[in-house]
């Protein structure tokens, strides 16, 4: 037992030591037009060694709060000698004056309270698991749970809307403590970020790290204000610009999609569908006229934490001349 304690000490000692130097995730907030997204974190740079890389990165990130999709990182600064990945990477991505000049030009901002800028709405997180308790302190919620060494702890928690009288869950997040086999514990804490003005909302979500190599988990997520779960799904060849233009039109059109992923489908499907759960048949219609290209409706009989979902066609993206 002392031997293997004492692993465990140097392990943790060798990870401590690499996370110094390292920033803590900064959220910035959303830009004037609440429909970006700017935070900061850090990330791995130059050679891995047997403790994890040799230097560290601080990187911007920027949202698409239409399509939750990154749109843009920034190297803000860097330690260590860049290997040819860095290098490609640095390459594609904006410099410090780049993120300098983007944050100068949009005023990121964030208000992280239950109750929105003006008043009319309130959230709250709660959990459906148990044995993990959720409780509200200085602008965040924090979630635990008792270390167990038998079971692995996991956690589903959603983030509820309340306006005009009616609540409803409008973004759900689920995870799971990877160390909780050898008596970690499953914790950490959430946060909001409400817009100056917009029909969107950030949620942040920070996992405590475990035992070990864990370094835990950070996530922003976008939620919908009205209410009304949107996500968007199309072929991975497609998803980057067919995200993009149906994001964009469907939020001029007066919806509020904030998610994006690809699809399971081996090629492109030719035209766009919408799929309505129960109850949200109308606003598939009205939706699918507000989609480039046009697209039937459907029933969406899978379980899943949307209302509706575009699966977006070939016929939604403009041809690449």
């Amino acid at each position: 037992m002392r031997n293997l304690w004492g692993l465990v000490f140097v392990i943790v000692v060798a990870n401590a030591a690499q996370a110094r130097g390292r920033d803590r995730e900064k959220l910035l907030g959303f830009g004037d037009d609440g429909l970006s997204l700017m935070y900061t974190e850090p990330g791995d740079f130059g050679a891995l060694g047997d403790f994890g890389s040799e230097g560290v990165k601080t990187v911007g990130v920027l949202l698409d709060a239409r399509t939750g999709r990154v749109a843009r990182e920034f190297l803000i600064k860097k330690q260590g000698e860049a290997t040819p990945e860095d290098k490609a990477w640095i390459k594609s991505a904006g410099t410090r004056a780049d993120f300098d000049a983007w944050t100068a030009a949009n005023h990121p901002s964030c208000t992280s309270e239950k109750v929105s800028p003006d008043g009319k709405s309130t959230v709250e997180v709660t959990t459906r698991s148990r044995g993990i308790t959720v409780a509200w302190k200085k602008g965040k919620w924090t979630f635990e749970s008792p270390v167990d060494k038998q079971d692995e702890k996991k956690g589903t928690f959603d983030l509820t809307l309340t306006r005009d009288g009616k609540s409803t869950v409008v973004s759900t997040w689920s995870a799971s403590s990877p160390m909780a086999e050898a008596g970690a514990g499953f914790s950490g804490e959430f946060s909001v970020c409400w817009p100056a003005h917009g029909r969107r909302l950030g949620w942040v979500v920070r996992r405590s790290p475990g035992m070990m190599r864990d370094e835990g988990e950070f996530q922003v997520l976008i939620a919908p204000v009205d209410g009304t779960r949107i996500q968007l799904v199309a072929d991975k060849s497609l998803l980057a610009d067919a995200a993009a233009t149906v994001g964009e039109a469907l939020d001029k059109a007066g919806f509020t999609p904030t998610s994006s992923k690809a699809s399971n489908e081996k090629t492109a499907r030719p035209a766009s569908v919408v799929y309505a759960a129960a109850g949200f048949e109308e606003a598939a219609k009205k939706l699918a006229l507000a989609v480039p290209g046009g697209a039937t409706v459907a029933k969406l009989d899978w379980k899943v934490p949307f209302d509706l979902i575009v699966g977006i066609g070939a016929t939604a993206v403009p041809a690449k001349k």
